[in-house]
């Protein structure tokens, strides 16, 4: 970076000549707006800049200042001759540089001895962005706009922007887009785009005409989709054109009297979609589907989809122990098996007392932990699948411990033996006697005087009963 100090630069090169015995000779160039050696300028703008040249040990000097193009040219040409000193300005106006573009400032200066010097500066001319396409001014409501911006600036990335219609916008690439909307009367929309290159824009101003016209409703050319299972996903595509080229539509589901909350559509594009409930018995589902353009008018489609029942069985639950029976112990395992027809078994639970105030859920296989209760028990083990269906199965069975059969039955056990003697047809046939048969109660305490062979017997009945705890 050079000082713009000229008179510093010549008073040391006056004191650099007596010093020195060789001749020699210096040229400099400042501009007068920066004290860099790059300016850039839009095109149409000016710049001045100086140059400066003097001599030591010289009897004379030639100064040649020129403005050079890209390609090499030289454009603005002047070559002074002087002594020892020369200074002046130059005025780079659009005569000067012509086109926008990079240019080379030079100045070279030659001793009569032939000693020279050069100095350089870069000046840049920005070309002003400048649109050459024509705008469309008119649109129908309820149609799409476009319009393409076409500029002749390329030297420089280009930024967009519009203003004066919602409706608009505007890409990178300077295409103008949107949804002309609906009026009552032909409506006008004042527009201005304005190009920059980040140093320099134009802009373009413009009206859109929106017209107002005779409005077309549209109309549901697919044929719905009227069945489904239960549990299945639904899909039906709705679709529907419209006469006034470029109309957008909206689709919604309407309440006829209600919206099947298992459904729902896609606004933009009419898909409708959902999963199909399990339902009891085939079960119907009225649908009111309703496409909409941007000026309200609308068509309706009415259609009925039939949900099948697919899966009417219910799981079976079988229980394999305990069993409906009385047991002198506790039980504490219950085991069964559960399976569904169709193969969507879900979830499986018991309770204690069908259902009523208690319900377990188990795994659906095998045996699981359960603690018995005096008395009477019944125990209901369900299964449920994925339509909804329930199966179970219930055991009864009565549960009484050994204690409390010893005591229910220690005054009300009375054991009556009968014994019959063998030789009681050999007594009966030589007394020409028939007699009863002997019968002995074993009973303790109202045995008298028993036999020794009723005693025996007894004592084998106490053995027994020690033994089976009867």
């Amino acid at each position: 970076m050079k000082t713009k100090n000229i008179f510093a630069a010549l008073a040391i090169l006056a004191i650099l000549g007596t010093i020195v015995a060789a001749a020699s000779v210096t040229t400099l160039l400042f501009y007068f707006s920066t004290t860099g050696d790059t300016l850039e300028i839009n095109n149409g703008a000016s710049e001045t800049f100086s140059v400066s040249s003097f001599s030591a040990g010289e009897s004379n000097m030639r100064t040649l200042v020129e403005l050079v193009s890209v390609s090499g040219t030289s454009i603005l040409v002047d070559s002074t001759n002087s002594e020892s000193i020369f200074s002046t300005s130059y005025d780079l106006t659009p005569a000067a540089y012509l086109v926008p573009g990079t240019y080379t400032i030079r100045s070279t200066v030659t001793g009569a001895s032939g000693s020279s010097s050069v100095d350089t500066l870069t000046f840049i001319v920005n070309a002003i962005p400048s649109i050459t396409s024509t705008p469309v001014t008119t649109v129908n409501e309820g149609v799409t706009y476009n319009y393409q911006i076409a500029t002749t600036d390329d030297d420089a990335a280009l930024t967009y922007f519009i203003s004066g219609a919602p409706w608009l916008s505007i890409s990178s690439s300077g295409l103008i887009t949107g949804t002309a909307p609906g009026v009552s009367a032909n409506t006008p929309f004042n527009i201005i785009v304005t190009v920059s290159d980040g140093l320099a824009s134009t802009t373009q101003s413009f009206t859109i005409n929106v017209l107002d016209v005779a409005n077309s409703a549209p109309t549901i050319t697919s044929t719905a989709v009227t069945s489904v299972n239960e549990g299945a996903a639904y899909n039906y595509q709705v679709v529907a054109t419209d006469p006034d080229l470029g109309d957008v539509l909206t689709y919604i589901i309407t309440q006829n009297p209600t919206i099947p909350a298992w459904l729902s559509i896609n606004a933009a594009s009419g898909l409708i979609t959902g999963t199909a409930p399990n339902v009891a018995g085939n079960t119907p589902f009225t649908v009111t589907v309703t496409a909409t353009d941007v000026l309200g008018s609308i068509a309706t489609q009415v259609y009925i989809v039939n949900v099948a029942d697919v899966d009417p069985n219910a799981p079976i639950v079988t229980i394999i122990s305990p069993i409906n029976t009385e047991y002198f112990t506790d039980i504490n395992t219950l085991t069964y098996t559960a399976a569904d027809p169709e193969g969507n078994l879900l979830n499986c639970w018991y309770s204690t007392n069908l259902g009523i105030t208690t319900s377990t859920p188990v795994p659906c296989t095998g045996s699981f932990s359960i603690n018995s209760t005096e008395n009477v028990n019944r125990w209901t083990v369900y299964a449920s699948d994925t339509f909804g269906n329930v199966g179970s199965a219930t055991v009864v069975f009565r549960v009484t411990t050994e204690d409390d059969s010893e005591t229910s039955n220690k005054d009300s056990n009375k054991i009556v033996y009968k014994y019959e003697d063998p030789d009681t047809s050999r007594y009966n046939s030589q007394s020409n006697t028939e007699t009863s048969v002997p019968i002995l109660n074993l009973e303790s305490d109202r045995v008298r005087n028993p036999s020794l062979f009723a005693a025996f017997i007894n004592s084998i009945i106490e053995f027994f009963k020690s033994i089976f705890g009867f």
